[in-house]
Parts: structure tokens; C-alpha cells; sequence
């Protein structure tokens, strides 16, 4: 075996320890680059992903002082920026407001889908400490598919929060059960109950297991004492209800009929009794959109419960007039039982209302009543008795004497209904009370006969001169 000289060992040893300088030489910048190339990107990143979150809780604080004047849109805005930075932060900022509930994994509602509400439920308006104020006073309850948590024309005796599930609200009409709305997780059912109405409008059943709060109406009314604030939120889910597109019910028809919108009778002449009812100076501008709602919501809580159908065997034809109320009921009902209604139950139910109203919300009534033939088609009703029930309403001399004494309430009536409705058959008010006044409205000269009631509950008739033209 040969053996490699000496020169020829040292060249090798020499090449070895010029390669290794030179990977120690080449190596670092290598490696320096992409550690430099990734730091960058990681920072481009993290820039980009603050101005996001940045811009998106402008975006959101901006929404909210936009929508200043909707408290509940307002929350709503603020909400989502907490949410945004809550979730960012980890939670660490919590303090900047409150946790916001899906964060903090509180019960949620399961909404099916298709049909999500378009606003807040009632539940989800509540703070926290409410809604254990509530719990507690609630006895947690679960129904099972197909049961009746209440029924039309019953006692109303508690109000119920469905925590989980859907309900049916369900009203009678002469071709049968009517699909009024469906109510789920976080809503609030019977909330009429809680402003002393004393029978059920509807049936309320349940589609599937739904599991609710149950309170009675005793508890419920002293926890809206406690809660002063959460008056407001039934009030402005009860115009919301009034407003309410329910068109998309008919995903659910199977449980219910569902009637097309139409006139509730079918008139072609018969003489029926006609009831307008307006709110003296709704549009005035002490009065904002909020107040207007709140004064709406409360002419329907007040109009239902007035002309609720006790012998469910006929059924009122109802318009709205933005400002007031269209009512036209069945000749077979007799008027004089129409006039007690509005002079006794009428009058007690808007001063009581008027009693806790803000001045803003205080509502001034004028009730214009008349018999005579109506006629309907697809659209609605007509008749010269309308006609002239409208212009009873316009009548100047009344608008005048409202405005004077303060009233809570101005009802004007034709002679022909005084004649021969009132004066045989004095009802609550004696007939006596009653003044006479001649009219114009568009031209048109009348004569009629109106009673004011007064604020205190007392009867103060007013001097009108019989020959007075309004």
C-alpha cells in the first residue's frame, strides 16, 4: 500500500479549511436575508391588520353618532366595535364597555333561518341585571310541539319571554284562524297584559319545544316599576308589530290559514256604523318621531282592547290613517253599544294612559261617529256615510273647543245618530250634556252634536251658541 506524501496531505488539510472558511463566510447572509424578508412580511401584516380593526371601529363609532337619534341602532353600532375589539384584544379591554353577550357565551337564541328578525329582540335589549331581574320573577317553563301557551278571548294573566323555540300567533276571522306573526328566542308575547288590558287578542301556540319565562302580570308590572326605562322597549316593539311586513308567515302555513289582505266584510250597502278616531295635533312640533310612535302604539293597545269582538261572531273592518283609525263594524251590532263603548271604556282607558304620559306624549283624541250604508271591494271601503263621518271629524268648532278646554276627549256624532241612538237611550253620558253646533267643512254647511271630556273626569259641558258656524 502506498503511502501519499507530505505535501500532497497538506494540500488536501488546505482545501478542507478553505471550504469551511468559505461556508462560514456565505452562510450568514443567506440565512439573514429570509429571517429580514420574513420579519417584513410579518410587520406589513401587523400594519395592515390594525388599520383594518382601526378603520372598521371608526366606521362603527361613526354609524353610531349617525344614528344618535335610534338609542336601540345606536347600542347596536357600539356593540360591534366592542365585539371587534374585544375579540382583537383577547378580552383584555374589556372595561373600554360592557362584555358584549356573544362574547361572553351567555345563552343565545337559535334563529332558524330565513327568519331573522330585523331589530333587536326584547330580551336582548335588557341588561344583564334585567334580565336576572326578570328570571327571578319568572318561573322557567317548557312547552311541548303543538301546546297552547294562551288562548283568544281569556284572562290575560301573564306575559311570557320565549328563551328558545317558536310560537304561532294565531286570531279568529270569520273564514277561520288568521296567521298574525311568529314570535322566537328573545321575543316577548302578551306584553298587553302588562298594560292592564284584560283579554287575549290571539291564540299564541307553540311549532315546536319551546322553552320560556313565564311571569305573572302582578310581577310584571312591578318589574316595569323598577325598570322605568323598559316601558319605552314595549312601546317601540308594539309600533314595530304594527308596522311588521308578515308576509314571510307563509313559510309556515301549514299550521294556520292565511288571509289575504282584503276589507274583514263584505258590504254592499248595508248600513253599518262608522267610527273615526284622530290624535289632535300629531304632527306638532314638540313632538318628535319617537313620541309619535309611542302615541301610536298607544291608540292601537287602546283600540284594540275598545273594539275587541266579544261574541267572536263578527268581525271590524280596520284602516289606518297614519294620524288615526278607520273602524267600520257590522250593521248587526248595535250602535248605542258602540257609543257606551267609547264614552265609558274609551274615555277611562285614555286617561289612565294620560296619566303616566310625558307631555310630548299625551294624546288629545277626536272621535267622529256615524251610521249609514257602506259598500267594499279588494281595496277597502267607501260611502258617503265616510265621507261624512270625515268631515264630523274636520269640524272646526270641535278642533277649537278641544284645544281650549284641554279635553282628553272630543266626540261628534250626527243628528240622525243623536236623535234617534243617544237621546232614547242615554248611555253613560246624559244627553243633555251634549251641544249642539252647525258647521262647514269644504263648503259643506251640517249640523251636529258634540260632547268633550274633560281631563279631571268631571263633566264640563261647554257654552256653544246653537246658530255657531265652525
Amino acid at each position: 500500500m502506498r503511502e501519499e506524501s507530505p505535501d500532497r496531505a497538506q494540500a488536501g488539510l488546505a482545501l478542507i479549511d478553505h471550504s469551511l472558511r468559505l461556508s462560514r463566510v456565505s452562510l450568514p447572509p443567506i440565512l439573514d436575508e429570509w429571517t429580514e424578508i420574513a420579519v417584513s412580511v410579518l410587520l406589513v401584516a401587523v400594519v395592515i391588520t390594525v388599520v383594518i380593526v382601526l378603520m372598521l371601529v371608526l366606521w362603527c363609532l361613526l354609524a353610531a353618532v349617525r344614528s344618535a337619534t335610534d338609542q336601540v341602532m345606536a347600542d347596536r353600532w357600539l356593540d360591534l366595535a366592542t365585539r371587534v375589539v374585544y375579540t382583537v384584544t383577547g378580552g383584555r379591554m374589556r372595561g373600554l364597555r360592557k362584555v358584549p353577550a356573544q362574547v361572553r357565551n351567555e345563552d343565545k337564541a337559535h334563529v332558524p333561518g330565513g327568519l331573522e328578525p330585523q331589530t333587536a329582540s326584547f330580551w336582548d335589549l335588557l341588561m344583564p341585571a334585567e334580565q336576572a331581574d326578570l328570571a327571578a320573577s319568572a318561573v322557567e317553563t317548557t312547552f311541548r310541539s303543538g301546546s297552547v301557551l294562551c288562548r283568544e278571548g281569556q284572562r290575560a294573566d301573564h306575559v311570557i319571554v320565549i328563551r328558545s323555540g317558536r310560537i304561532k300567533v294565531c286570531a279568529e276571522s270569520p273564514s277561520g284562524q288568521q296567521l298574525v306573526a311568529i314570535r322566537q328566542a328573545g321575543d316577548i308575547v302578551g306584553e298587553r297584559a302588562a298594560l292592564q288590558v284584560a283579554e287575549r287578542s290571539a291564540t299564541v301556540t307553540a311549532l315546536e319545544t319551546v322553552s320560556a319565562h313565564v311571569v305573572p302580570t302582578e310581577d310584571f308590572a312591578a318589574f316595569l316599576e323598577r325598570h322605568p326605562r323598559i316601558l319605552t322597549i314595549i312601546e317601540n316593539q308594539i309600533y314595530d308589530r304594527l308596522t311588521e311586513n308578515s308576509s314571510w308567515c307563509a313559510t309556515v302555513d301549514s299550521y294556520c290559514t292565511v288571509g289575504a289582505a282584503r276589507p274583514a266584510g263584505s258590504w254592499n250597502g248595508q248600513n253599518c256604523t262608522i267610527v273615526l278616531i284622530d290624535i289632535a295635533n300629531f304632527g306638532a312640533r314638540t313632538r318628535n318621531d319617537r313620541d309619535r310612535r309611542r302615541i301610536r302604539a298607544a291608540l292601537y293597545q287602546i283600540s284594540q282592547s275598545l273594539f275587541a269582538n266579544p261574541d267572536r261572531q263578527h268581525y271590524y273592518h280596520r284602516e289606518d290613517r297614519g294620524d288615526g283609525i278607520l273602524l267600520v263594524i257590522p250593521p248587526h251590532v248595535p250602535t248605542s253599544s258602540i257609543v257606551d263603548r267609547i264614552l265609558d271604556h274609551l274615555v277611562t282607558l285614555l286617561r289612565r294612559y294620560n296619566s303616566t304620559a310625558t307631555l310630548p306624549t299625551r294624546i288629545q283624541m277626536r272621535v267622529a261617529l256615524h251610521v249609514g250604508p257602506v259598500v267594499s271591494d279588494a281595496h277597502g271601503v267607501d260611502g258617503r256615510a265616510i265621507i261624512h263621518a270625515a268631515r264630523l271629524l274636520d269640524a272646526p268648532a270641535l278642533r277649537r273647543h278641544l284645544a281650549e278646554t284641554g279635553a282628553d276627549l272630543g266626540f261628534i256624532t250626527s243628528p240622525f245618530v243623536y236623535d234617534t241612538i243617544i237621546q232614547p237611550n242615554p248611555g253613560p253620558v246624559d244627553p243633555v250634556v251634549y251641544q249642539q253646533l252647525k258647521c262647514q267643512v269644504k263648503k259643506q254647511a251640517f249640523n251636529a252634536w258634540m260632547y268633550l271630556a274633560q281631563a279631571s273626569g268631571e263633566i264640563q259641558p261647554v257654552a256653544v251658541n246653537a246658530g255657531q258656524i265652525g
